[in-house]
């Protein structure tokens, strides 16, 4: 069986299909799912539209010739996220497998090791490396550069005052679960989530065309998710105190936001504020369902959206890596028996994935 081919589920459709039906109409008054008659064919058709998807993921890895160590590190982070998504032990598995596989390829080429020894990255290269130091580690084998990653990133932070408050933000949640921790309040005033909280969100994409000005709005949008997915260790725990005091603006925000991607037909934007909003435990409402129904039907046969607007050399690697991680997380979500669980398994103590934002004393996120 190829790693991506799921095994049947233990439960039928139409059983976990109704329990989902409930759970949803007790946080939603109107879920719009009257029956399982009226539910199966978009569980399939979204059941489908993964496979299809995978199946692309698989005939076409990124390489060093395709996609660069960015979209390297960008499946890895796809294939964590789908593997905490998955139900059954035995898929989370063999997505895990599937990760490691690609994890120890990434530690021997020389793009990465000379990204990390190079002294002039800038803060958003070091993103990148510590996602990919932060992904070694939650597969048990911390990288023998994760010191030299963590220290580059380290003085970058300290000398980029003039950075977006996005990009300073992940890199100071990053550093604290690799054990650098960073004093966040600043941080979390100056970010878009607060911005959202205070009323004043970033504004949506009148269009899809490259042009400055709506580029400029697109880039703060995926802004707020990346805000989201690092204070949620990308979904894995839940919002800080934090980030739970402003959760109901936020939602109201991703939500509104994947609506107006969706009129604009941005494939990747939508699948990221799906899983933001996944994320923060968000209800399946009209709003979702019609992104996550668009995402399927919009799937071109091979498995991809399509070329997307994009400064990346490979036009559709993201989008369907993040559409299907927001698919697959739409479809567990029928099966888990409502919106409100958390996604995959939440750190246990002592793991090597970080102490989490909520035991950092420079963060004070419990106390806000």
């Amino acid at each position: 069986m190829p790693w991506h081919r799921r095994e049947p589920p233990a439960t039928p459709v139409s059983r976990l299909l109704v329990t989902w039906v409930c759970a949803v109409t007790v946080v939603a008054a109107d879920c719009g799912l009257a029956t399982p008659a009226d539910a199966t064919p978009r569980l399939a058709e979204i059941e489908a539209a993964i496979d299809r998807g995978l199946s692309w993921i698989e005939q076409n890895p990124a390489t060093p010739q395709d996609g660069g160590l960015g979209d390297i590190i960008d499946e890895a982070v796809s294939f964590s996220v789908l593997a905490g998504l998955q139900n059954r032990p035995a898929d989370r598995a063999r997505f895990r497998r599937a990760l490691r596989t690609r994890l120890a390829r990434l530690e021997t080429l020389p793009d990465f090791q000379e990204a990390v020894q190079w002294p002039y990255n800038a803060l958003f290269a070091d993103y990148h490396l510590l996602l990919a130091a932060y992904l070694l580690r939650q597969a048990g084998r911390p990288s023998a550069l994760e010191p030299t990653i963590v220290e580059g990133a380290r003085r970058t932070l300290d000398a980029a005052a003039d950075a977006p408050p996005t990009v300073r933000l992940t890199v100071a949640v990053l550093l604290g679960r690799l054990g650098e921790p960073v004093a966040l309040d600043a941080l979390l005033e100056q970010s878009l989530l607060q911005r959202i909280a205070e009323g004043n969100p970033p504004k949506l994409p009148s269009s899809s065309r490259w042009q400055p000005d709506e580029q400029r709005r697109v880039v703060e949008i995926y802004g707020v998710v990346h805000e989201v997915v690092a204070l949620t260790d990308f979904g894995r725990l839940p919002p800080p105190p934090w980030l739970a005091a402003r959760r109901g603006a936020v939602v109201a925000f991703l939500t509104e936001a994947a609506s107006g991607a969706r009129a604009v037909g941005n494939v990747d934007l939508v699948a990221e504020l799906v899983l933001g909003a996944h994320f923060l435990g968000a209800p399946l409402d009209a709003p979702l369902r019609s992104a996550l129904d668009w995402l399927a039907a919009t799937q071109l046969p091979d498995g991809s959206w399509g070329d997307a607007v994009t400064n990346r050399t490979n036009k559709r690697r993201h989008a369907v890596l993040t559409a299907v991680a927001a698919l697959q997380a739409y479809a567990n979500t029928l099966a888990a028996g409502g919106p409100e669980q958390r996604q995959g398994e939440p750190p246990q103590a002592g793991q090597a994935l970080g102490a989490g934002l909520e035991s950092q004393p420079s963060a004070t996120l419990d106390a806000r």
